[in-house]
């Protein structure tokens, strides 16, 4: 008996993940309105704040690579300008016997203009820079997946909590429901002298033992409830009633295979491949960042300030070609490709790090799936055999043959072995779950 109230008092642990107590596999049907599993998840990623700031900063990354891109582009640029100069320089010459006076440039000077510049090749600088852009995009819209995953796992983790509390009220209600027939029959027994205020005292005992491990679980469903609600963003007062099951069936794939299919899918992996290969074009990016380019420059406008006429505005436009070769950048670029380079080691260590951690959680959500299926099959005969046992505790009961303690203590056995069946079920489909993130398959 005390295993058995153990069992029920372990579902109040802090992890809650190992719940002793267990769900019935003949529990009441949920309604109809109750929220599935890939509704929740839909809800969560909807409602989810990572998410929508992952998204923002896929957008900031393509800003960034548009931005990258646009030194390939024209610059275009409208000026006007207006200049007053007092005094202007001037000179007297002799004109046909009288002395005139010319000036070189007007005392009030007018310009617009319309200046274009085309880079026509950089010899590679501005497509090392797009190139790390790039790279810092597709890190973003990782890290986005990432994100969304994250929100996944944790909303089914939760979600299963849920469905494994409500279950586990029905079935303790079925126990509440037995034992108050027991109680019943211990009290008509009594009535009529063939049981002892033993009997009943025990039954009640055993009765107000469930009746307190009920509110237990049930306040521990209202906070796994309220977790559940933030998740998918429900108002404090939406019912959250689940309803779906525990998948237990399905082989474990070979350790070598799950963990080349957890490099390919989990977040942490392509997130830290991303850096590493943003990391090697940035070394690229700096050893160009001093390399020669060729710029075309167009202006076209109206000015004044032509001879005769130095006031009259007149059409006007100039073009040019510009080579430019840095000579000497006081050892900056040197030290950007050697910071880059630095980086780009760490970011590769960082990446071998990651994978080797992959590799271990693999190896352990592999055995732990492993051992909770074992466990499950093992545990079926035990079902089966304290089945029988009880059949046979109540027919030598309403034969007289044993008492009523000994008939609880049948029940109980059986309710113990159901309640390792059912946890065991929860073991597996949560194990299935654990091995799901580690190689970063979606289950919704």
């Amino acid at each position: 008996m005390n295993r058995w109230r153990l069992c029920g008092l372990a579902s109040l642990g802090a992890a809650c993940m190992l719940l002793a107590p267990a769900l019935h596999v003949n529990a009441q049907t949920p309604p109809a309105d109750s929220l599935t599993l890939d509704r929740a998840v839909t809800m969560a990623l909807e409602h989810s704040a990572a998410v929508r700031q992952a998204q923002q900063a896929i957008g900031a990354a393509k800003a960034r690579t548009d931005a990258a891109h646009s030194a390939l582009l024209p610059y275009v640029e409208a000026d006007a300008s207006y200049r007053r100069v007092d005094p202007t320089i001037t000179v007297d010459f002799p004109v046909n016997g009288t002395v005139q006076t010319f000036a070189f440039f007007p005392n009030n000077n007018y310009e617009a203009a319309v200046t274009a510049q085309q880079t026509l090749y950089d010899f590679g600088r501005t497509a090392a820079r797009e190139d790390a852009a790039h790279a810092a995009e597709q890190s973003a819209v990782d890290a986005e997946e990432g994100a969304r995953k994250a929100v996944g796992y944790q909303t089914v983790s939760s979600f299963n909590m849920v469905l494994l509390l409500e279950r586990n009220i029905a079935v303790i209600d079925e126990q509440i429901a037995a034992l108050e027939e027991n109680l019943r029959l211990a009290q008509q027994r009594l009535e009529q002298g063939t049981a002892t205020n033993f009997d009943l005292l025990s039954t009640q005992v055993r009765l107000t033992s469930v009746r307190n491990q009920r509110v237990d679980v049930e306040g521990n469903l209202v906070k796994w409830r309220a977790s559940l609600r933030r998740l998918v963003g429900a108002s404090l007062s939406a019912p959250m009633a689940v309803k779906g099951g525990f998948t237990t069936e399905g082989s474990v794939t070979d350790e070598e295979t799950l963990v080349a299919a957890a490099l390919k899918a989990r977040p942490e992996y392509l997130a830290a491949k991303d850096a590493e290969n943003t990391a090697r074009l940035q070394v690229e990016a700096a050893r160009r960042s001093d390399g020669p380019a060729l710029t075309l420059s167009v202006s076209g406008g109206v000015k004044n300030g032509f001879p005769p006429d130095l006031n009259a505005p007149k059409l006007n436009w100039a073009g040019g070609v510009r080579f430019s070769l840095p000579l000497f950048d006081g050892n900056r670029t040197r030290a950007a490709e050697q910071e880059a380079q630095a980086n780009l080691a760490g970011a590769t260590a960082a990446a071998e790090e990651v994978q080797g951690t992959i590799t271990m959680e693999v190896q352990q959500a592999t055995a732990d799936l492993r051992t909770s299926a074992q466990r499950l099959g093992t545990v079926e005969m035990q079902v089966q055999q304290a089945g029988d046992a009880l059949a046979l505790a109540r027919t030598r009961y309403t034969n007289g043959v044993i008492t009523n303690l000994e008939l609880l203590n049948a029940q109980a056995a059986l309710q113990e072995a159901e309640f390792l069946r059912v946890q065991y079920q929860y073991s597996v489909a949560m194990s299935r779950l654990a091995l799901a993130r580690a190689t970063g398959a979606r289950v919704w």
